[in-house]
């Protein structure tokens, strides 16, 4: 199985950290399904891509919160006896 270790913006962090509890939670939790499978294909995600500069992704939150992030292989790092191949950066707004 690919691991995917997840990168919070400082200000995205900051901004999940300011909401209130439920929707807290549930962005917290939907960040958390990018760990296990970040590329579209169902549901909530996808990909917008732009000529000439890298891929970005989108996954809705919701109704009330958009995520982008952007997927960057090679960024090695040890979780739980496996390897990160994949880095995920994401940014949150608010709709």
């Amino acid at each position: 199985m690919v691991a995917f270790h997840i990168v919070i913006d400082k200000d995205a962090l900051e901004f999940i950290n300011s909401l209130p509890s439920k929707s807290h939670r549930i962005v917290v939790e939907k960040c958390k399904t990018l760990a296990f499978n970040p590329f579209p294909g169902q549901g909530d995600k996808e990909i917008i891509q732009r000529k000439d500069h890298e891929d970005i992704y989108r996954l809705h939150i919701s109704r009330s919160y958009t995520a982008f992030y952007k997927i960057y292989k090679g960024g090695f790092r040890k979780t739980n006896q496996s390897k990160c191949l994949y880095t995920i950066n994401i940014i949150i707004f608010d709709v």
